[in-house]
């Protein structure tokens, strides 16, 4: 059952963005409906080499924090040091959010004992492979991979949430760090619209994307920042347990075999913009 949504949207929605142009005000959109009903956005375009902060200095009321340095979590920092409300979204530049989920999810850390809260999340695979969308339909059908804050390219927490987690430190998987400072129980998850995440087009693409998202949570491990076990998600067992018939046991292979490349061919080095490592074949579709 939907929530109803308040008139009011306190709170904040910070967006780290890193060359965006192509993206940018079609993320912004959502949002400035509840921006006349009190909610603070916050744009930080950090290393941009094109026309992003132009763009978003054309929405009346969204506040632009450029850094020269291209680091995501310089950007949570910077918008979190100019933010002055709570409940604070953090959201990816390139993920459409809906209006209703912004305002539910607000609305629900506003209610006592909310530390952190997730929206509903679907994928968009409409103009990407056939292997990819085997990929990601075997995915959808793993419903503990949604039960973290990573993977909807959005996550929101309240002050004493972010207490927790405290300033964000210089990593790659910025959402696998804050997940593995709460609970399940801890976290709440939108039931009203959600964001639309774009997917990688094609094979390659998504291997890559695979190799960085592997790469994250196997370095927060590393360093001791988080425990091995706590970045772990999911495995064979699960993915088996989700096959009903032919076609989805397709899925479930396609999706085992990318999941196993990615294990076997490690990431490229990343060289000093290292956080911005992304797919941008969906960025080059929207352009």
């Amino acid at each position: 059952m939907s929530r109803t949504v308040s008139r009011t949207a306190r709170g904040v929605v910070i967006i780290p963005a890193h060359d965006e142009e192509s993206n940018i005000l079609r993320t912004l959109e959502p949002l400035r409906p509840l921006m006349s009903r009190g909610l603070q956005v916050i744009v930080v375009p950090n290393g941009c080499k094109d026309r992003t902060a132009e763009l978003v200095r054309s929405i009346p009321g969204v506040e632009v924090i450029e850094l020269s340095e291209g680091s995501k979590t310089a950007a949570l920092n910077a918008g979190d040091q100019a933010a002055t409300a709570w409940p604070r979204l953090y959201l990816d530049a390139d993920i459409v959010i809906s209006t209703d989920a912004v305002a539910e999810l607000l609305e629900r850390l506003t209610e006592p004992g909310a530390l952190a809260g997730r929206p509903r999340s679907r994928y968009l695979t409409d103009d990407c492979t056939a292997l990819v969308r085997a990929y990601y339909r075997a995915r959808e059908r793993m419903p503990e991979l949604s039960a973290h804050l990573w993977g909807a390219g959005a996550y929101a927490l309240t002050e004493a949430g972010h207490a927790r987690v405290g300033r964000f430190p210089d990593v790659v998987a910025d959402d696998v760090y804050v997940d593995s400072k709460f609970d399940r129980a801890e976290i709440t998850f939108g039931t009203t619209g959600g964001t639309a995440v774009r997917c990688p087009r094609t094979a390659r693409a998504l291997l890559r994307t695979l190799r960085r998202v592997r790469r994250g949570p196997a370095e927060l491990a590393a360093t001791g920042v988080v425990e091995a076990s706590s970045v772990q998600v999911g495995g064979l067992r699960v993915l088996l347990t989700s096959v009903r018939g032919l076609g989805m046991l397709a899925d479930a292979v396609a999706y085992a075999g990318f999941v196993l490349l990615a294990r076997v061919q490690p990431a490229q080095a990343a060289g000093p913009d290292r956080s911005w490592e992304r797919d941008d074949t969906q960025r080059v579709a929207a352009a």
